[in-house]
């Protein structure tokens, strides 16, 4: 018969747990980070989010209003002379009356926030596209990377 020592089983049974928890904690800990902070979230959904709080139809004016009283969103510009300018597919902050790809008539762009993934900061921002007569036609996203 074997004899096994207590404080052995003791201590096997405390690492266990000891791995268990750092397992646990490695896995939840981005999870909670990423339902903090919705700007995380993938672009379609920041998008939806947006669509929610201001629907296409939305006046100019109560998108600003809305932009505005938030603590989240950060306007950058309004402009009622230009739409969205789409290059390749992504917004462009670039201001060229003359470019095709113009998406609706006057626009409003807003940052949405900021992110850290590792080293690697995430700008988050939404341009905001209005028909001639100031309404909402399309939200466009936009996640810049800054790398060191």
């Amino acid at each position: 018969m074997k004899i096994v020592d207590s404080s052995k089983v003791i201590k096997k049974s405390k690492k266990r747990i000891v791995i268990a928890i750092a397992f646990i904690l490695i896995i939840t800990i981005p999870i909670i980070a990423i339902a903090m902070n919705p700007i995380m979230r993938p672009a379609s959904w920041t998008r939806a989010t947006l669509l929610g709080l201001m629907p296409i139809g939305t006046s100019m004016y109560e998108v600003a209003r809305i932009a505005y009283v938030s603590n989240w969103m950060e306007i950058i510009h309004i402009r009622p002379e230009q739409g969205v300018i789409v290059i390749q597919g992504w917004p462009s902050a670039g201001f060229d009356p003359y470019s095709e790809n113009i998406v609706g008539e006057q626009s409003i762009r807003i940052h949405l926030g900021n992110y850290f993934v590792l080293f690697i900061g995430v700008a988050v921002e939404a341009f905001l596209a209005f028909d001639d007569d100031g309404y909402l036609i399309d939200i466009i996203m936009r996640k810049d990377v800054n790398s060191i």
